[in-house]
């Protein structure tokens, strides 16, 4: 009986080897399920996101488009955001693109909360120290992006654009001075865009120079100007840009000449 024991003993160690090898295969299957589950579970959560980003990114670029093309059609119908009579003998009704046109070499402000120029939204603050200039500075070969959500703090004026859901849009230009982080609603749209005016062609901004004495006269022609880099007057275009907003945050910023 003792021989038959043994020998039976000897039949059940490998059933007990083999019912552990089984049991540590099963646990490393179920790991490696585990971790290609969160593997998929993580790789869907960043698709989602990169697509909701790529659809806020899109949204904020209609935002600003849909600007451009409101100042498009505001321009050419001579609307007057800023309500100002800011020199001596101008008409109460002036729109600002006549305003513009009054006294071309001295279109807007010329530092952040200044008060001189025609247009209370056209930035001519030297090209230095200016929000945004175009083309982007490049340094080492690299652009340099402007840091969006700075660029209403170091505008010297710019008209907000509301837009709403329905597509309808309500303009108003924020009080200087400009708050710092600025406040959604007060000085930046929660969803909409804001738009400011500066001088320029298709390649490049212009710093136009006021006290020139080659512009001595009040009035020079529209669409004319003293550039500070060559002291002459010049013929410039009236370039607008956008900056959209999609949940109070700027994702897209859009240049184009209107005039």
């Amino acid at each position: 009986m003792m021989e038959e024991g043994r020998l039976v003993g000897k039949r059940m160690t490998p059933n007990k080897r083999s019912e552990g090898f089984v049991l540590v295969t099963v646990l490393v299957l179920l790991a490696l399920l585990t971790v290609l589950g969160v593997g998929m579970f993580m790789s869907s959560i960043a698709t989602q996101q990169d697509s909701a980003a790529a659809a806020r990114s899109a949204q904020a670029r209609y935002y600003a488009e849909t600007a451009i093309e409101y100042m498009r059609w505001a321009w050419a119908n001579d609307a007057d955001f800023d309500s100002a009579i800011t020199h001596v003998g101008e008409l109460p009704w002036l729109g600002d693109r006549e305003e513009w046109a009054w006294k071309t070499k001295d279109p807007g402000p010329t530092s952040i909360g200044g008060t001189g120029g025609q247009v209370m939204y056209f930035d001519n603050s030297p090209l230095a120290g200016r929000a945004i200039k175009w083309p982007l500075p490049v340094v080492g070969g690299v652009t340099q992006y402007p840091v969006l959500h700075h660029i209403s703090v170091n505008l010297p004026r710019y008209v907000k654009l509301d837009i709403a859901s329905d597509g309808s849009i309500s303009t108003s230009m924020p009080g200087m001075p400009h708050q710092n982080p600025p406040v959604v609603g007060a000085d930046i749209p929660r969803n909409g865009a804001v738009l400011w005016l500066t001088a320029g062609d298709k390649v490049t901004d212009f710093e136009l120079d006021p006290t020139s004495t080659v512009c001595g006269g009040a009035w020079i022609g529209a669409g004319k100007g003293c550039i500070v880099a060559t002291g002459a007057v010049a013929t410039y275009h009236v370039i607008v840009y956008a900056l959209g907003y999609v949940d109070g945050r700027p994702l897209s910023l859009v240049r184009a000449l209107i005039q």
